[in-house]
């Protein structure tokens, strides 16, 4: 069986459910909205590289991410969508890949049956160290919508997926997603997968509940009960997935870092070890908001930040997490 098809068979099975066995995963879920914003001056994908006239379906392509990006401690550089569904695809070797899921609807181009189009397009912005990948799919249609009206119908979904490179942070952005035909699907699966071999290996975090307010929830393959998100993302509803420091395995070039007392609205102070060493900290989104030198027992100033999550990156370090309040 073809990694496309063993695939496709997972994101079928993510409808059914699976069981929790940890409370500990790799990622920390946040919940967040604001307003949805189609990307400007990307890169869109050749319909003409697939093979439906008119316009793509179950679509191929690869995108350069322009930088390196740590997706469960496995330094990505590109992302491959291979055909069904909206997931895409980080190669960790031959055999095993990482997942990113925004939905898993069969999605096809509206130009199929109309003049209007989808499109699929990507971006990566910002200066080296503080990058931002993106990639939309806009103003899509539903493909057994299409085929089933002959129209374009009333169904559209609009997402994006950011990767921040100077966090390690991933955010699901969505516009409207309004799938009203009769779905293959009962549910909404979205999360990431980490490690998955196309049959039954791999580590599934997957968000269930309540679109406005869901848990993230490691799960095994087989399913046990239904486990995925009900009702479709609202409109400007973003879900960013933050490192969890826990998980990051340690080395001695990638240390971890002590903050005390964390959260805190003034002062919080951290050993960075013998030697000058510069630090940098960042916004959830990936913006600089301070940078300095430090050098043995240290303490920064947050008293002028917003409440709210920083991270803070300190040469030989892994990235720490600032809770200001």
């Amino acid at each position: 069986m073809t990694m496309l098809r063993r695939i496709s068979t997972f994101i079928l099975l993510l409808s059914w459910g699976f069981a929790p066995f940890s409370q500990n995963p790799y990622y920390v879920l946040e919940v967040d909205s604001a307003e949805y914003a189609p990307l400007e001056g990307a890169q869109v994908m050749d319909p003409a590289l697939n093979d439906m006239e008119g316009g793509w379906d179950d679509p191929y392509f690869q995108t350069m991410l322009l930088m390196e990006f740590p997706l469960f401690g496995d330094l990505c550089t590109s992302l491959i969508q291979d055909g069904l569904g909206n997931f895409m695809l980080a190669p960790i070797d031959d055999i095993t890949v990482n997942l990113l899921i925004p939905g898993a609807y069969d999605l096809a181009d509206i130009g199929l049956v109309d003049k209007a189009i989808s499109e699929i397009r990507w971006i990566t912005e910002g200066n080296p160290g503080e990058k931002i990948f993106k990639l939309e799919w806009w103003d899509c249609g539903y493909y057994e919508e299409i085929i089933e009206l002959d129209s374009i119908g009333p169904s559209r979904y609009n997402a994006q997926i950011w990767l921040h490179e100077a966090t390690g942070v991933i955010e699901y952005r969505f516009g409207v997603v309004d799938i009203q035909f009769e779905l293959q699907l009962p549910a909404m699966p979205i999360g990431l997968v980490h490690s998955f071999d196309g049959n039954d290996a791999g580590e599934f975090y997957m968000l269930t509940g309540d679109e406005s307010a869901p848990e993230l929830v490691e799960l095994t393959f087989n399913s046990v009960f239904s486990a995925t998100l009900t009702g479709s993302p609202s409109l400007g509803r973003i879900y960013r997935f933050l490192p969890n420091p826990d998980q990051v395995v340690e080395s001695p070039a990638n240390q971890a870092l002590a903050i005390y007392p964390n959260p805190s609205s003034t002062m919080i102070q951290f050993n960075a070890g013998p030697g000058v060493k510069h630090w940098m900290l960042y916004d959830l989104v990936g913006r600089e908001v301070d940078r300095g030198a430090c050098q043995g027992q240290s303490t920064l100033d947050v008293k002028a930040l917003r409440s709210g999550t920083y991270f803070l990156n300190i040469e030989g370090f892994k990235s720490a997490r600032v809770m200001v309040r």
